[in-house]
């Protein structure tokens, strides 16, 4: 099975952590700085912990955060991804779906304010 061998292939493991030392490439591969991710994955990563069982490792706030963002950056396919990663397509299409949805629950009132009358105009 092709997802056995994820932490000598998957691109979580290799490309990701490479780029990582690369500034301009870490830019190019999740269309964000590092230091941008890493003060992403500070706030989201209390929210996104996975669960792990006898059977599977959990995975990680950073890689649920890393093919969230390739997903949002590239717009493959979930089956792509789950290719890239070493991952289920369902898998994937569950971080994504978790991590889109913690993103917008954690973030919104930082980001987006509700509207009032003065900044109605």
């Amino acid at each position: 099975m092709i997802n056995i061998c994820r932490k000598s292939f998957g691109e979580f493991y290799h490309l990701y952590r490479d780029a990582r030392k690369y500034p301009e490439k870490f830019y190019e591969y999740l269309r964000m700085s590092k230091e941008s991710f890493d003060l992403l994955l500070s706030h989201l990563d209390p929210y996104l912990c996975g669960i792990g069982t006898n059977f599977r490792e959990r995975i990680s706030a950073e890689q649920r955060l890393v093919i969230t963002l390739r997903f949002l950056a590239t717009g493959e396919s979930y089956r792509s991804l789950a290719l890239h990663f070493r991952l289920g397509v369902a898998t994937v299409s569950n971080i994504v779906n978790h991590t889109c949805m913690v993103i917008w629950d954690t973030m919104k009132s930082d980001y987006l304010p509700k509207p009032t009358q003065a900044t109605l105009g």
